[in-house]
Parts: C-alpha cells; structure tokens; sequence
C-alpha cells in the first residue's frame, strides 16, 4: 500500500516529487484523471486543462514525463492540440 504524505506538492522538490509517484513494483500501471466536483472531465471551454490547478499539473507532468506509453482519448488529443514532446511524454 502506498502511504499518503501530508506534506504541501510545493514543498516538494521535483526529484521528491518523482519518488514519490515511482512505481512501488514492476509491471506497474498508473490512471491519473481530474474532474470537477460535479464529475465533469472538462472545463466550459471545452478543455481539460482549464480544470486543472498549478498543483494538478505538475503532478500530471510528473507522470507522463516517466510513462513508457502515455494514453490519451482521441477527443482530448484534438480538442487539447497535444504535440510530441520528444519520445515520451505528450504536451
């Protein structure tokens, strides 16, 4: 089981950030999605990202800056514009 840290995201440093969110074992699969309180994946906007905090997004790019194989929905990639941002991770 993974332990919850109390301590504030901000206070992290980014490689403590990285161990906290490394693979506990291998294969290891990691989910990560945002919604709003009313269960919506969007903001009015049509986007994900306007319903993400500074906190919430580090975190994601945390995460898919180390995925072997980012998956996102094909709506989200269009409607977000997501380039390749080299051979891991997607912006």
């Amino acid at each position: 089981m993974t332990e919850l840290s109390l301590q504030p995201l901000a206070d992290l440093s980014d490689a403590e950030l990285a161990e906290a969110y490394a693979p506990r074992a291998e294969p290891w699969l990691r989910v990560n999605f945002v919604s709003t309180v009313d269960g919506a994946a969007q903001g009015t906007d049509g986007l994900s990202k306007s319903i993400n905090n500074a906190a919430d997004m580090r975190v994601f790019n945390a995460l898919r800056d180390r995925a072997d194989c980012p998956v996102v929905g094909a709506g989200t990639l269009r409607a977000e514009g997501y380039q390749s941002r080299g051979s891991r991770s997607w912006s």
